[in-house]
């Protein structure tokens, strides 16, 4: 008899495994069909070229993560207080930080949004790792230099990266950005 509970125990153990493996490969099934539908949506937008299947793959991970939950209602938060589009903030977060609250840049740039103290100076350099405060920083930060260029997303995207709109630098952090914004309406 104890036999046959320790093989109906173990039988159990292993449907139950079983199961659980196979929702893992409708919820991957799932998630690149949503990947491939995400990347068929952006190839009509201009920049198309800059993302690649593995940059939406890693995109949908990091958001995906249950400690960017957190951060992600920070965004939403702070998206609605200062005006800016929830998607495009988390595509810079995206882009800027991987959403590693500690990122710290070569420049010095620090924190999810890569804000640099020594440019905004009334920013309180101590608290940049601090991911709420180093959004409402940000968030400030790029609706101003949206509302400085009359509402207009892609030079305040450049502005925000050190670029003077006037300038004949390259536009890829700003495309990179609003197509990767683009991405992440399909994600969430």
């Amino acid at each position: 008899m104890k036999e046959h509970t320790i093989s109906f125990a173990l039988l159990s153990v292993l449907i139950v495994i079983l199961l659980l493996v196979v929702e893992l490969a409708d919820e991957y099934s799932s998630v690149s069909t949503k990947l491939k539908d995400c990347k068929r949506e952006i190839t009509s937008l201009k920049y198309k070229n800059t993302l690649t299947q593995r940059n939406l793959q890693e995109a949908y991970g990091i958001i995906a993560e249950s400690e960017n939950i957190k951060i992600l209602k920070l965004i939403e938060s702070y998206a609605v207080e200062y005006g800016i589009d929830y998607h495009l903030l988390v595509a810079l977060i995206l882009q800027e930080s991987r959403f590693n609250p500690k990122a710290t840049s070569h420049c010095g740039a620090k924190g999810l949004m890569q804000i640099m103290a020594s440019v905004h100076t009334w920013v309180d350099e101590d608290r940049l790792y601090d991911p709420e405060y180093n959004i409402e920083c940000g968030c400030k930060i790029l609706s101003g230099y949206i509302n400085v260029e009359g509402g207009d997303v892609f030079n305040g995207l450049r502005r925000y990266f050190g670029i003077s709109p006037k300038s004949n630098r390259s536009n890829n952090y700003a495309n990179e950005v609003l197509v990767l914004s683009e991405a992440v309406k399909c994600f969430i």
